[in-house]
């Protein structure tokens, strides 16, 4: 069962960026609260969503996946409690891309019922508003402990 988290310290942030030069992220992404880390039973970590500020527009991602196995629901609850974690913050909307004719790119515009608001370097860029007429409870990830003395996966 995959456990799902938010970083709290810097071991968790330690846990993401290894995550993303194991899958092949070359370049050393700035990404900040919230984070949202998904844990496999081994209590490895096996997916991340970032936050990332560019020019004082929240965006999400990077959303990393660990390769060795299809990871759909994984990365759909990645985004549940990503949304979660902005609503309880009083975000009300944030921005995303998706590469364009990724599966991922189907999934938001087929079951978010979004559509991109720009296209720039292979990515359909969106907004996500946060509806908090209809929010319910949902997923909430629990806090991460302090794992900085543990070896990052």
């Amino acid at each position: 069962m995959t456990a799902y988290r938010v970083a709290t310290n810097p071991g968790d942030y330690q846990f993401a960026h290894a995550l993303m030069r194991a899958e092949g992220v070359v370049e050393k992404q700035k990404i900040t609260f919230p984070t949202i880390l998904a844990y496999d039973d081994d209590n490895k970590v096996v997916g991340m969503l970032g936050t990332r500020i560019i020019n004082r527009m929240i965006v999400a991602g990077p959303l990393i996946l660990r390769g060795d196995q299809r990871r759909s629901f994984t990365a759909m609850r990645l985004f549940e409690f990503y949304e979660n974690a902005m609503k309880n913050m009083g975000i009300k909307s944030f921005i995303f891309s998706t590469e364009i004719g990724h599966i991922f790119d189907k999934v938001v515009r087929e079951k978010l019922e979004l559509q991109p608001y720009a296209v720039d370097d292979g990515q359909n860029w969106y907004i996500r508003k946060l509806d908090y007429e209809h929010q319910s409870q949902g997923p909430r990830a629990e806090p991460g402990r302090d794992r900085a003395s543990e070896s990052p996966s």
